[in-house]
């Protein structure tokens, strides 16, 4: 089994965003600030919160974390006031994200974001920013892995999707639907699969790759796939405290290649948001 070390890559990545950070604030004399909205305490919401801080910090993007609890009607009074200070901010540049999951009672401001605050690309105006080359983290997260995979492991290959069965496990809003968005832009054969699909496993047996962001811990092992597949792992779900991923590491074919969860798509998709945060000043600072 080849195990995906995102070391190399996240170094890479990180290096060069810090550096471009740093430029765009001098140019522009003006912050980069991330505001993370976190309803309640979900664990697995509180550790990602706390990685984006400081990663934050490493790159010299302020992120300020506003975590409700108690009344609803009290809640609905901070969201709206934290929204109209961000999409009205002038000087500095002010992205927001919702910490997912998020219940259904606050989904409705998702829409509110400011297209160009919406770095998850969450809101109904993400067709805008996908014509700005803006795409959703995770999926620039993934396709940053699955070319660093493919060039590491077998070298004289370069990714092409042209010609591969992608199987797409889940149908969330982070991972699922933006990854089936982006894989119809592709001449890959899609298969998608949800709670409701039946005999799945013979379904994902036919796939070159297989993705999978359900949040269902070890749902994923050697019985669904066929060997030499290549396993993304873009779940993660909260065990008794332990952060856990889709894919049963201890139970897959032995020629496969897996880039596991916790920590591998991860940190990758972190760091992909702060891509964001950046690409998205850059456009802002550009039409005023």
């Amino acid at each position: 089994m080849y195990i995906f070390d995102n070391q190399k890559l996240k170094i890479s990545l990180k290096e060069n965003l810090a550096l471009d950070v740093e430029s765009f604030k001098s140019q522009y004399d003006s912050k980069l600030v991330l505001n993370i909205v976190l309803i309640g305490d979900n664990l697995s919401s509180v550790k990602y919160v706390n990685l984006k801080k400081k990663i934050g910090a490493e790159l010299g993007v302020e992120v300020i974390i506003h975590q409700y609890s108690g009344q609803e009607k009290d809640i609905h009074f901070q969201l709206e006031k934290l929204l109209e200070q961000v999409n009205n901010s002038k000087q500095n540049y002010e992205a927001l994200i919702f910490q997912l999951p998020l219940a259904l009672e606050f989904q409705k401001y998702l829409d509110q974001v400011n297209v160009y605050s919406d770095i998850d690309l969450l809101s109904n105006k993400w067709p805008i920013l996908l014509n700005k080359s803006v795409i959703w983290p995770t999926v620039q997260a993934i396709q940053l892995c699955l070319y660093e995979i493919i060039f590491n492991k077998f070298e004289d290959k370069i990714i092409n999707l042209k010609g591969k069965t992608v199987a797409v496990v889940g149908q969330g809003v982070l991972v699922g639907t933006p990854v089936l968005n982006w894989l119809t832009k592709t001449e890959a054969t899609i298969i998608s699969i949800n709670k409701e699909t039946k005999n799945p496993k013979l379904l994902t047996k036919q796939a070159d790759i297989l993705i999978s962001g359900v949040g269902v811990p070890k749902l994923i092992n050697s019985s669904w796939v066929k060997p030499g597949v290549i396993l993304i792992d873009a779940g993660t779900s909260d065990v008794q405290g332990n952060l856990q991923g889709d894919v049963d590491i201890n139970d897959l074919p032995e020629d496969c290649i897996i880039c596991p969860s916790p920590g591998g798509i991860g940190p990758i998709t972190v760091l992909s948001l702060f891509w964001n945060v950046l690409r998205l000043a850059k456009i802002k600072k550009s039409l005023t």
